[in-house]
């Protein structure tokens, strides 16, 4: 939850130290409302979900590597 949102706040102080061509008040305004939601529980559920989807896939790619390396030993 904090590393979302510091991650925001960052994006946001990144984007304030650009003139306004570069970060108009929409940029702004949008970058507020991300940093808002990033500590909200939902978006720490969504994050959660994301992480332990992609783990999922990183240990079933190692599970064949493994599988494949037993069936074809060198």
């Amino acid at each position: 939850m904090r590393a979302q949102r510091a991650e925001k706040e960052r994006d946001l102080l990144n984007g304030m130290a650009d003139t306004d061509a570069y970060y108009p008040l929409q940029n702004g305004i949008r970058d507020i409302i991300a940093y808002y939601y990033a500590g909200s529980l939902t978006d720490v559920m969504l994050g959660l979900m994301e992480k332990t989807g992609s783990d999922a896939q990183a240990n079933v790619a190692s599970t064949a590597e493994v599988r494949k390396a037993l069936q074809y030993p060198r």
